[in-house]
């Protein structure tokens, strides 16, 4: 029972990087929450940021510096010559959204950073159906790699597994979305391959979608003094659209994962609004543009870095 609190604790501790062992807010995150909840009222979409999203609609994780030393975008290698302990970031589209975030967080740490990922595959142990180009068959690619993906990760001997995934807009067979239980079943199921290598696991939880793939920056440059319009909420959305995130948190908490909840350095007060601190906030209906993901970098470590118990 002792151990199993103190379990409890610690993954409440590093949810969304909120609070350190000792309960106080962290530097960054606590600077970031400021600045969220501040953007919750703003309504003005400056001359900048307009001008940023019309230039870049689609803010990429490899226009980033940070991916010129990856030896690929799909399999990525940050090794850098290090010879220190493996870390795997596996998941989908999410994985390589917040890629950037994460590598720049664990740098100074001298660990070998790798990113697994293949779009709309979810790290979960499920089958899903449809495809990008074709969403009437099943997605067999996406369970042919997952058990590829574990086989080579497992070679890699890693010291750490990060896993992250779209929660949301997930089918399992023609018009059935992936049900609560069957997330949290195939969730656990990963975690626990993983944990019996002796690696430690660490969960990054699902951000809020933009419902009927509403597009922010388009909404943002049709409501420049009204950008609130934009914002949406974490919870009420219809069942397509909802994250699962506090599921992602159960499975993590049965299986042994510490869990970094990100809503909170997206979301204040139900909403999440479309701009942050200066920074255009989402790259389409569910990717956090690259830029903002690579300065959540200090927010990310104070989060990953107690969860991986690494030391400079």
């Amino acid at each position: 029972m002792k151990r199993r609190a103190s379990f409890l604790v610690a993954t409440l501790c590093l949810a969304g990087g909120l609070l350190s062992p000792l309960g106080a807010a962290t530097t960054a995150t606590a600077t970031q929450l400021a600045k969220v909840k501040a953007a919750v009222k703003l309504n003005t979409v400056s001359t900048a940021i307009a001008k940023g999203l019309s230039l870049d609609p689609l803010d990429q994780p490899n226009q980033l510096s940070v991916f010129k030393t990856c030896s690929a975008i799909g399999d990525c290698d940050w090794s850098n010559g290090s010879k220190g302990a493996n870390v795997v970031i596996m998941g989908d589209s999410h994985a390589y959204m917040w890629s950037p975030a994460i590598e720049t967080a664990l740098a100074p740490y001298h660990v070998r950073v790798r990113l697994v990922w293949l779009l709309g595959c979810p790290v979960a142990d499920v089958k899903v159906w449809g495809t990008y180009s074709n969403p009437n068959v099943p997605y067999t690619t996406c369970s042919v790699w997952r058990t590829k993906i574990f086989k080579r990760i497992a070679s890699y001997h890693p010291s750490a597994v990060i896993l992250t995934e779209r929660t949301y807009d997930t089918y399992t067979s023609q018009n059935v979305l992936l049900s609560n239980h069957d997330l949290v079943s195939g969730l656990e199921q990963t975690i626990r391959f993983f944990t019996a290598l002796k690696a430690k696991v660490v969960v990054i939880g699902d951000d809020p979608a933009h419902p009927n793939f509403l597009s922010p920056p388009q909404c943002l440059s049709q409501h420049l003094t009204h950008a609130t319009s934009c914002a949406v909420p974490v919870t009420g959305a219809p069942a397509r659209w909802q994250s699962r995130s506090p599921l992602e948190l159960q499975a993590a908490a049965a299986a042994g994962a510490s869990f970094v909840d990100t809503v909170p350095w997206l979301c204040a007060a139900n909403r999440c609004p479309a701009i942050i601190g200066g920074f255009g906030v989402y790259q389409d209906w569910s990717h956090v543009r690259a830029h903002y993901a690579l300065a959540l970098a200090p927010v990310m470590a104070e989060a990953l870095v107690p969860a991986l118990g690494l030391k400079h």
